[in-house]
């Protein structure tokens, strides 16, 4: 299972753990260790939780940057909303309590019934070529600019 965890408003930067270690997601093959951390083995915060179980922690500020990652389970942890707003609950992403407490929960319901959830993945998809496609990205900082001046 390939699994993210995603996080704005974050001043970590993405990795990947492998082997219980993290490494930087922009360079997999070096160690990365955040300034608060105990070397690359153990992070204290809610953004350790790729280290129980494997996989990604991604910065949302750095989303457009990253390679392809084929995921197959994100969880996001969204502090604000975004514009435009892709994360639309039970849509196009299934939320979890912003401290973690009901993440487990939500993990063995969705592996449970992992192809009950398919629908998420086509709506996330579409959702995110949408508000990707250059006509809406125009429009949108048209709007911006619009309402600025």
């Amino acid at each position: 299972m390939n699994f993210a965890l995603i996080v704005d408003k974050c001043k970590v930067e993405s990795y990947i753990v492998r082997d219980k270690k993290a490494y930087k997601l922009s360079n997999p093959e070096l160690p990365y260790q955040f300034h608060h951390s105990v070397g690359n083995e153990c992070f204290i915060g809610f953004w350790g939780y790729p280290f129980v179980f494997g996989g990604h922690f991604i910065n949302w500020s750095e989303w457009n940057t990253l390679p392809d990652l084929n995921l197959d389970l994100i969880f996001v942890a969204m502090f604000h909303e975004t514009a435009p707003n892709i994360f639309i609950d039970n849509e196009t992403y299934i939320a979890c309590k912003h401290d973690f407490s009901d993440l487990r929960e939500k993990i063995d319901m969705i592996l449970g019934n992992y192809q009950n959830y398919q629908y998420i993945i086509d709506n996330a998809r579409k959702k995110i070529e949408q508000v990707m496609h250059p006509h809406t990205v125009a429009m949108h900082i048209y709007n911006i600019f619009k309402e600025v001046i």
